[in-house]
């Protein structure tokens, strides 16, 4: 997000000597932009806002709600390209869910993999499975009896969003918590 403290241009950068300057820190950045001729000078001063964390990595009380409410929850779970492997940063989500279970004893889910329309079905269906699975296996793990759960993979049969941009692709690569 572009904050414009100050902003005074005129003329074109073809007829003026421009120069660019960047300040960093810690709460974003300012950039400078001078321009000068014989007859005037100008200044434009624009400060970008540093990274605000705006999603949050859902907890088992939120799941819990979703369930309650719609009987399942969305989870945008990622993995390697390509891959079943849970990449290390989304173990938090699998605890929340070893959560989740262990404060519901009679609670049993379907653990539904669902991918984009990249690549083929035949694919897509088999990487979606693996998916669940891995998910599956790392509660079991955890200790969570296997006859809570189930899993299954659907490829990119159920999309949440049609598959033409890049942001509905990473809406449609996702796990869903089912209740049954």
């Amino acid at each position: 997000k572009a904050v414009y403290k100050y902003i005074q241009t005129a003329g074109s950068p073809y007829d003026v000597s421009v120069r660019n300057y960047a300040l960093n820190h810690k709460n974003g950045k300012i950039f400078f932009q001078f321009g000068s001729n014989s007859a005037s000078a100008e200044m434009a001063v624009v400060e970008l806002e540093g990274f605000k964390q705006t999603i949050q990595a859902p907890t088992a009380s939120a799941m819990q709600k979703d369930i309650d409410a719609k009987g399942k929850v969305v989870l945008n779970i990622n993995f390697d390209v390509d891959k079943a492997i849970l990449q290390k940063e989304e173990q938090k989500v699998v605890d929340e869910i070893f959560t989740l279970l262990s404060n519901n004893p009679s609670l049993k889910l379907s653990i539904e993999g669902h991918t984009d329309n990249s690549g083929s079905v035949e694919r897509n269906k088999k990487l979606s499975a693996e998916r669940a699975n891995t998910v599956r296996y790392a509660l079991v793990g955890k200790g969570i009896d296997s006859k809570r759960l189930k899993s299954s993979g659907f490829g990119s049969e159920k999309p949440l969003a049609t598959n033409n941009t890049e942001d509905n692709k990473a809406k449609n690569r996702r796990v869903e918590l089912v209740k049954f």
